[in-house]
């Protein structure tokens, strides 16, 4: 009988400090209760080839293909987003196969209910539940830290260098503080918070390069807002740390300054603009961009009185609207 393995991992949002934690400031991120899901089962290997095989069905972008790990031909046969949903999963079997040294097969199955292209950590999600599945198909004994940086190689794939805070929540999950490469658990409530989907997808390498435009050619400029970014940041992380006496009040103000702050660097847009008013004018404490900004999502703070009422005014909007909350869990395995 095939032995199929199941794992997933949650979907992200980062509170406070997108951007500006890749110049070194801190940043603050937590798991959602939305997870990305891998079913992953060997394929028999043919012994007389020295190249071995992918099926991966994403049944998210309607794809069903069986390639070749190695096979650059057929790869350059594939459309252009047949290569951007497989790619990072070939670049995850070769890390295996070289860091291992163990050739294979494999069938991967994928489903999702994270919104793609909307700075969720979807893609991470992905690939780090890929990483638990194929180390527990393998018999490979990984810490979350190998884990993370596996999956970590895959994201480099599709965003050139980003932060890591993205597989690192999505491995740990519950909320992380993140700053140069290292990262500290914090201890949340669940706090609870609305994701407005602008629907508009955003290139996260793109918009980081736009940043870093700016940021060298008016360096006296730019390097102040980042770093009044990271103030808020560690703002953000006392109040947190004070469950006793949760400030909800204050870290909506924080939001609000810093979705700001993020306008002036130019990674906001009208949708987002839109939804993040509508947000504050129906009640939510806080809202701002999350993610790479440009398109993408929203996040609200709310509370119990105003969590129908921004919803709704969301709604309204034409956003895709999530009701949703801090989750505790990360990367998970299931039996098959």
């Amino acid at each position: 009988m095939t032995k199929v393995v199941q794992a997933s991992a949650p979907a992200k949002v980062i509170l406070f400090g997108e951007h500006a934690v890749v110049y070194g400031y801190p940043a603050i991120a937590v798991a959602l209760n939305l997870r990305a899901k891998v079913s992953a089962s060997l394929i028999e290997q043919n012994t007389s080839s020295n190249d071995s095989y992918l099926y991966l069905i994403a049944k998210d972008y309607n794809i069903e293909r069986k390639i070749g790990v190695s096979n650059q031909e057929e790869f350059q046969r594939l459309t252009n987003t047949e290569k951007k949903v497989i790619e990072p999963f070939l670049a995850l079997i070769k890390v295996f196969q070289q860091k291992f040294e163990t050739l294979f097969s494999v069938k991967i199955e994928v489903t999702s209910s994270i919104p793609k292209g909307a700075g969720l950590g979807s893609s991470a999600a992905v690939s780090v539940a890929t990483s638990t599945a194929l180390s527990e198909l393998l018999g490979i004994d990984l810490s979350l830290a190998e884990i993370s940086a596996l999956a970590y190689e895959a994201e480099k794939v599709l965003h050139g260098t980003p932060s890591g805070i993205d597989n690192t929540t999505a491995t740990y999950g519950a909320g992380l503080i993140y700053e140069k490469g290292s990262f500290t658990p914090i201890e949340l409530p669940e706090i609870p918070l609305i994701i407005g989907n602008t629907g508009v997808e955003r290139q996260t390498r793109k918009l980081v390069g736009y940043v870093r435009y700016l940021h060298d050619k008016y360096p006296e400029i730019v390097s102040p807002i980042l770093e009044q970014m990271g103030k808020i940041t560690r703002e953000a992380i006392s109040i947190l740390k004070n469950n006793d006496n949760l400030d909800l009040q204050r870290l909506g103000e924080l939001m609000n300054i810093n979705h700001g702050l993020l306008s002036a660097v130019g990674v906001s847009s009208l949708e987002l603009d839109v939804l993040v008013n509508e947000a504050r004018k129906h009640g939510a404490l806080g809202a701002k961009l999350t993610g790479a900004g440009g398109g993408g999502c929203m996040i609200a703070l709310i509370d119990d009185n105003s969590k129908e009422t921004v919803k709704r005014a969301l709604t309204e909007k034409k956003a895709e609207t999530i009701a949703t909350h801090i989750a505790t869990k990360g990367a998970l395995l299931y039996d098959s």
